[in-house]
C-alpha cells in the first residue's frame, strides 16, 4: 500500500481525534487508485477488504442495556458473492437470542469497479499503474467510506442488530447489482442505502422524494460496406467517413426533434474505431455511445442502485466534492478525475446517523458524532 500523497490531506473535516484514523483511510484510498481492476475482476480488491474487515475486530467499547452472560459478542462475517467479484461483509451487534435469524438488518453499499480509461493525473503519485484501468468515478473512494465506517460501527454500541456492507462488482454498464440481487446478497435485507460523488460544492448533500438519477442506455453502430485506396475514394462504393460523420451529426437530432422543451436528454458518442492503416478507406467502422433521459433530476447520470431498490426501500444521495479555486478535475468520467479525500468524514457520519436513525438506537452520543464530523 502506497502512502504517496497522504501529505497533503487536509483534515479540517475531521475533528482531529480521528485525523490518525482518516489519514489511514487515505491511504487505504490512494492504493485502490493505484491499483484499479474492471469489471468483475475485482478479486484483489474484494481480498484486500475481506482480510481488512476481519483482521482486529473491536469489541464494542459503550456499555449495552442488558448483562454481559446475556449478550454474545460482536461478529464480522464476510463472503465472497457466489458468482461475481463482490464482498458482502455482516457486521452484527451483541445479542441477546440464541440466534441471529431475523435480527433487523439494513444494508450500505460502495462500488468497487474502474472505468476503462488510462488515466492522466502526471501530478498524482498514486495514479494508475494499469493502461486502460483507472477509478475515473470516484468508487475508490465510495468503497474506502464503507471501510472507515465498518471501523466504526466496531467501536459502536450496536445491539440486536445487523449492518451489511455490499461492496459491489461492475457498477459501470454492467449491471453488477443486478448480479449481487441474484447471489442472495440481499436477502434478509430491511433497506438499503448507498450514495455517489458528484460535482456539486464540498460536502453539499443532494436527494430528492422518487428518482434522483436519469435512465441509462448504451448503443453500438457498425458501418459495413467494401473498404479501398484512400487516393481512390470515387472508386469505392462508400467511403466510410463521410456516412460515419453523417450519423453522428444526425444523431443530435434525435433529442431536440423527440423530446419535449421541458424535459431533457443527452446523446453521447464515446468511441469511433476504424481502420488499420492511413491509406486504406476501411470497410468497417464502429461508434459506441450512451444515451440519457431527465427531468429535473439532480446528476443526468445512471446508477444501478435502483435495481436494489426495487426489491426494498432505501435511499441514494449525492455527496459534493468540488471546491472553489481548487486545480483538480473533480468531473466524472473524466481521465484527470480523483476523488476528493475531504468528504470522506462527512460521508461517515452520514451513513452512521443513518444507521442509528434506522435502527432506533444510539451508536455513538451527539458528541461522539461531532468528533468525527463537524461542519
Amino acid at each position: 500500500m502506497t502512502s504517496a500523497g497522504i501529505s497533503s490531506f487536509n483534515t479540517t473535516m475531521a475533528a482531529p481525534v480521528h485525523a490518525d484514523m482518516f489519514t489511514r483511510l487515505v491511504a487505504l484510498r490512494c492504493h485502490f487508485h493505484e491499483h484499479p481492476e474492471l469489471r468483475f475482476q475485482e478479486t484483489a480488491t474484494q481480498t484486500t477488504f475481506a482480510l481488512t474487515s476481519l483482521t482486529n475486530p473491536v469489541s464494542p467499547r459503550r456499555t449495552l442495556p442488558v448483562a454481559p452472560a446475556q449478550v454474545r459478542p460482536l461478529l464480522l462475517f464476510a463472503s465472497s458473492c457466489l458468482s461475481s467479484a463482490g464482498l458482502v461483509v455482516n457486521v452484527y451487534g451483541p445479542t441477546t437470542t440464541t440466534t441471529r435469524d431475523g435480527l433487523r438488518c439494513i444494508a450500505f453499499c460502495g462500488d468497487m469497479d474502474t472505468l476503462p480509461i488510462t488515466e492522466r493525473n502526471p501530478s498524482l503519485a498514486y495514479a494508475s499503474r494499469i493502461g486502460g484501468a483507472a477509478h475515473m468515478c470516484g468508487h475508490d473512494g465510495h468503497m474506502t467510506l464503507l471501510a472507515g465506517f465498518a471501523c466504526f460501527l466496531q467501536r459502536a454500541a450496536l445491539a440486536n442488530t445487523c449492518v451489511r456492507l455490499l461492496f459491489q462488482p461492475a457498477e459501470e454498464g454492467h449491471f453488477g447489482a443486478v448480479q449481487m440481487i441474484k447471489d442472495r446478497c440481499i436477502d434478509g435485507v430491511d433497506e438499503l442505502y448507498g450514495y455517489h460523488n458528484a460535482p456539486f460544492s464540498l460536502g453539499s448533500v443532494h436527494d430528492k422524494p422518487g428518482a434522483i438519477m436519469s435512465h441509462g442506455s448504451k448503443f453500438t453502430i457498425s458501418v459495413n460496406v467494401p473498404g479501398g485506396y484512400s487516393s481512390a475514394p470515387h472508386q469505392t462504393a462508400v467511403t466510410r467517413s463521410s456516412p460515419l460523420g453523417t450519423i453522428v451529426v444526425a444523431l443530435q437530432s434525435i433529442a431536440s426533434r423527440n423530446v419535449a422543451a421541458a424535459e431533457s436528454a443527452i446523446i453521447s458518442i464515446g468511441t469511433i474505431h476504424g481502420g488499420e492503416a492511413d491509406s486504406a478507406i476501411p470497410s468497417t467502422m464502429r461508434m459506441t455511445g450512451t444515451g440519457v433521459s431527465e427531468a429535473g433530476l439532480p446528476l443526468c447520470a445512471s446508477e444501478d442502485f435502483s435495481y436494489y431498490l426495487q426489491q426494498h426501500p432505501g435511499c441514494f444521495f449525492m455527496l459534493g466534492t468540488v471546491e472553489v479555486g481548487e486545480a483538480q478535475n473533480r468531473q466524472l468520467h473524466s481521465d484527470t478525475f480523483d476523488f476528493n479525500d475531504k468528504v470522506l468524514p462527512l460521508a461517515v457520519r452520514l451513513f452512521l446517523e443513518i444507521a442509528q436513525h434506522r435502527l432506533a438506537c444510539e451508536l455513538f452520543s451527539p458528541v461522539e458524532m461531532a468528533a468525527i464530523y463537524t461542519p
